[in-house]
């Protein structure tokens, strides 16, 4: 797909091409209006997350503009919970204020018991539409980041995610036997149909981001031990012929340090060892392996 590629003070941005034509059809359709504020109205929520991370010290990685609005990637990995939360609502609480502001700024400039006209209601409507659309608890929505964050910490990040990906999935299925009705039914609007897709789409892309975020949370973990000086600890049992990488998956709780104990087939302690030498076995890029195996050969 053609797009213009280029980085900004270190920030890569993306702007796709297919944006002109899109502009064009809804120029032609007589719908320019709608999609112009829906695009402005979604890079203003967007612009509320960059805003927040900023506030929270997370930089911005990525800030593509697509016909369907706006995606920036913000490295938020170490941000406390707290302000991951408040990063990821700011959004919704943008398009929310918005709302509140257009309809006290009308009624305060028309007369008394005036009506609203048809494009106010269209930009309140929008950003209410914004707002709650996006605190869905799916993936990859800003409801679903909040989800995973808050489940996280009780289930495991792996379950966590596990989790939020069959309730995407049902979601978006349910999405698409709506929109295929309304489609069947109007004839034209098929949006919800592609929204169903989409989702399904981008929730292989979930899978790839959980374990890529479980190894950076280790990595982020032993620098806010070395700041604190004091971690909770989880304490783990695990027979030596398990797989090192089911291991890992096991370790995903980011708000404790964890322990191992190693054990044999008759349940007595081998070795304890931490969630620290797993990370060192990884990073020398020895993975398929039992956790036996990491002992005896000492990696």
């Amino acid at each position: 797909m053609p797009h213009l590629d280029f980085r900004l003070k270190g920030t890569r941005i993306q702007i796709d091409l297919l944006i002109l034509p899109v502009f064009l059809a809804a120029m032609i359709g007589k719908l320019l209006v709608a999609y112009s504020m829906t695009l402005g109205f979604i890079i203003c929520h967007e612009l509320g997350h960059i805003a927040a991370g900023a506030m929270c010290g997370a930089g911005l990685s990525s800030f593509r503009l697509l016909p369907v609005g706006v995606n920036a990637a913000i490295d938020d990995f170490q941000c406390s919970k707290s302000q991951k939360l408040m990063i990821y609502i700011s959004g919704p609480l943008v398009n929310v204020v918005f709302a509140i502001i257009i309809y006290c700024v009308h009624k305060w400039k028309t007369p008394a018991g005036g009506l609203l006209t048809v494009d106010i209601m269209l930009a309140i409507t929008i950003n209410l539409w914004l707002a709650i659309f996006n605190l869905i608890p799916i993936h990859p929505l800003d409801g679903g980041r909040i989800a995973i964050e808050l489940l996280s910490d009780k289930v495991g990040l792996f379950r966590a995610s596990r989790f939020m990906n069959i309730f995407s999935l049902f979601f978006s299925i349910m999405i698409i036997c709506t929109g295929t009705v309304v489609l069947i039914k109007s004839k034209y609007n098929g949006s919800l149909v592609l929204i169903g897709f989409y989702i399904i789409f981008l929730l292989k892309k979930n899978k790839k981001e959980a374990a890529i975020l479980n190894m950076k949370n280790f990595i982020l973990k032993r620098s806010a031990i070395i700041r604190k000086g004091i971690f909770p600890v989880r304490e783990i049992a695990v027979l030596e012929d398990v797989k090192v990488l089911d291991l890992v998956k096991a370790m995903d709780y980011s708000n404790v340090f964890h322990i191992i104990k190693v054990l044999d087939n008759d349940l007595h302690v081998i070795k304890s060892i931490t969630e620290q030498d797993i990370l060192n076995t990884l990073m020398k890029g020895v993975s398929d392996i039992t956790v036996g195996e990491m002992l005896t050969k000492n990696i």
